[in-house]
């Protein structure tokens, strides 16, 4: 009821981005049917994310395409964002910054257990 006449109050696109580079706490307190809709909203976006992270299991370099050049090294245990998958080969990047490129699929480990990588 109350979320529903807020939702009418917005526009119909809404752009909303998180960062998440640093292990934090956030808490809201849902007093309000909106601040609990904005809760949810936020554990949806971690959960996805988290769907994404994975870690290099050796150290690695990443090409600029798939069976590329290298344009970076990237030691093992770095923490990556699967973006996309083409054939046995991953596009990642680092959350916290810029660098990304492609690596072998199979070189990656899931940090979420819900993914079973």
């Amino acid at each position: 009821p109350v979320t529903t006449e807020h939702r009418a109050t917005v526009e119909e696109l809404l752009e909303v981005s998180w960062r998440l580079n640093t292990v934090a706490s956030v808490q809201v307190q849902p007093h309000t049917p909106l601040a609990q809709d904005a809760l949810d909203v936020f554990r949806m976006t971690v959960d996805r994310l988290l769907d994404r992270m994975v870690y290099l299991n050796d150290d690695m370099d990443l090409l600029d395409a798939p069976d590329g050049v290298a344009v970076t090294h990237i030691s093992a245990g770095t923490l990556l964002l699967r973006e996309r998958l083409q054939g046995p080969w991953a596009f990642v990047r680092v959350p916290s910054d810029t660098t990304a490129g492609w690596v072998p699929d199979g070189s990656l480990r899931s940090v979420s257990p819900a993914v079973g990588d």
